[in-house]
């Protein structure tokens, strides 16, 4: 029984050979780029295709330069997808965007009012002070002659239009006070929360992206699921790429952080 022993142990012996063979050449995702194309493209969305283009180029640099290797390709026949698929997401983004348009010129609308309510409030509390101080002499001396008489009640006639007007001007600053407010409560209610990264998606296969407002939140966007495409997982700091919400990231400037960077490493084996 002894003498088959030995070829047992010589079994395994290249078993675990050739498996440590097959781990020093397994290649990680970063060894060769993952060639993509565009696939759906939808023009609602306000882009052109070639700036389209040009942004996933940009954002290519974003995982790339930090390690000086290329990760991606753009090939118009690859068969990794990248769509731009606009559903009920980009539509409360449109939605979103109108009323803070709306909550934009409300308040300028209200600065403008309050400027002319204020300008003529001073106007008014200054020429009432004046005319009062001069009622109050006169009154003090028994009357006031003829011509003062009419000129101070002219002013008073005058001054009680004011005060009208500043009473419209009130009324005006107020129900634009009431309505702006409605819509701001509208818009936190429906909008004012940090977004979960739902504005694009990667399965494996392809890449969807829902929703964008402006150029830099798709660049974000596309970023984000690049990442993911390098098999990279969410990490903590709410500034990096890779964070779960839209949130604290530096969109005009997009770099990747420290934590996006360490967790690119480690996924490419870099030290």
């Amino acid at each position: 029984m002894f003498r088959f022993i030995k070829p047992i142990l010589i079994i395994l012996v290249i078993a675990l050979a050739a498996t440590a063979s097959l781990m020093q050449f397994q290649k990680t995702r970063c060894d060769e780029p993952l060639y993509y194309s565009i696939g759906e493209f939808d023009e609602r969305f306000g882009v052109s295709l070639d700036k389209f283009k040009g942004l996933l180029l940009e954002t290519e640099e974003v995982w790339e330069e930090p390690i000086a290797r290329q990760l991606f390709s753009y090939d118009p026949q690859a068969a990794f997808k990248i769509n731009l698929i606009y559903d009920e997401r980009q539509q409360r983004t449109v939605e979103e965007k109108k009323l803070r348009e709306k909550i934009t010129v409300s308040d300028s609308s209200y600065s403008a009012l309050e400027l002319e309510y204020t300008t003529l409030n001073d106007q008014y509390e200054a020429r009432l002070l004046r005319h009062e101080a001069e009622v109050g002499y006169w009154n003090s001396r028994g009357g006031a002659p003829r011509e003062d008489y009419n000129r101070l009640r002219d002013e008073q006639i005058e001054l009680a239009i004011m005060a009208n007007k500043l009473r419209a001007l009130a009324d005006r600053l107020n129900e634009l006070v009431e309505r702006h407010n409605l819509t701001v409560s509208t818009y936190n209610q429906k909008f004012n929360v940090a977004r979960i990264f739902d504005q694009g998606q990667y399965d494996g296969q392809e890449i969807n992206i829902y929703q964008f407002e402006e150029l830099s939140d798709l660049r974000l966007v596309l970023a984000h699921e690049f990442g993911h495409a390098l098999n990279l997982e969410h990490v903590e700091n709410p500034k990096s790429v890779m964070y779960y919400l839209m949130k604290e990231q530096e969109t005009g400037n997009l770099v990747i952080t420290h934590e996006d960077l360490n967790a690119l490493k480690l996924e490419c084996e870099l030290n």
